[in-house]
């Protein structure tokens, strides 16, 4: 462990490599998620969500050697690797892949105050443990919502939650001492209990373009949308996606409404295994 420990800390992270590191991950990314038979598994999880993310940017972070260079690297690594993602996937996409980008400009910004007091994970101290909680959180959560998926599509997305929990088993063996080693492995069994109470309730979100049967219709931020029975979950739209996110599995309506007062309703169930149809009404 001790040797493992003493490369991880000692990765000599130079501008030239982090920006080489933030190029390099960004094309793995584009790319990765071009491959068809990879689509919902584990291996495309890097172009959705965050848990690779979270240790590209702990690498860089405990490796620097004060807050301000741990915030500046780690911010210029993000301001590099994702916008460079959507740039590469434009000629497969299109440029409407853009849009998704916008979803990162806040958590790029996030970076810098974030990878300032991450610097002082390397300190081992209660305040370490602090810092460190927030990191707990969100991998548990995605421990918890993988292990989840994985049950509902066995066996997709199962390499995903097991390297979030060990993703956080390594990070808290590195950091701390046996102390608080075991102060934050109560507090990460504390919140994958708690991340299994909020998923394993139905708590669904579909983005649904796709979904309608009437696909080409050009939604924007500027249509409305609501559903006719709100027990079921509630509806919107953001960044010409529409999103359904839904609390309780069974039947509902949808209504949607374009800039010119053309209304388009439509019947949807959601089913047990969290799939969902949908099918147009008069």
């Amino acid at each position: 462990m001790d040797r493992i420990k003493n490369k991880i800390l000692n990765i000599n992270f130079t501008w030239k490599k982090v920006i080489l590191f933030a190029i390099i991950t960004a094309i793995y990314t584009a790319l990765i998620n071009q491959v068809p038979f990879l689509k919902d598994t584990s291996f495309r999880d890097i172009a959705i969500s965050f848990e690779w993310w979270t240790l590209f940017a702990l690498l860089i972070i405990i490796n620097c050697h004060s807050p301000l260079e741990s915030a500046l690297k780690t911010f210029v690594f993000f301001l590099i690797s994702q916008p460079l993602i959507y740039l590469i996937e434009v000629p497969f996409i299109g440029i409407e892949v853009l849009h998704y980008y916008y979803n990162w400009i806040g958590w790029t910004l996030l970076t810098f105050p974030m990878a300032y007091f991450g610097y002082y994970l390397k300190k081992g101290n209660f305040f370490s443990v602090l810092v460190f909680l927030p990191i707990i959180l969100l991998l548990s959560y995605h421990v918890v919502g993988y292990f989840k998926m994985s049950y509902l599509t066995f066996p997709r997305h199962l390499l995903s939650s097991i390297f979030c929990v060990f993703q956080l088993i390594m990070f808290i063996l590195i950091l701390f001492d046996k102390k608080k080693r075991i102060i934050n492995f109560i507090l990460t069994i504390i919140c994958i209990i708690l991340s299994a109470f909020l998923i394993f309730r139905t708590n669904i979100d579909f983005v649904t373009n796709n979904l309608l049967p009437n696909k080409e219709l050009n939604i924007n931020d500027n249509w409305e949308v609501s559903l006719k029975n709100e027990d079921i979950g509630s509806a919107y739209i953001m960044n010409g996606e529409l999103y359904l996110h839904i609390i309780n599995y069974g039947e509902g309506n949808l209504k949607l409404t374009d800039e010119e007062g053309n209304t388009y309703n439509y019947n949807f169930v959601v089913k047990k295994d969290e799939s969902i149809e949908m099918e147009a009404t008069d």
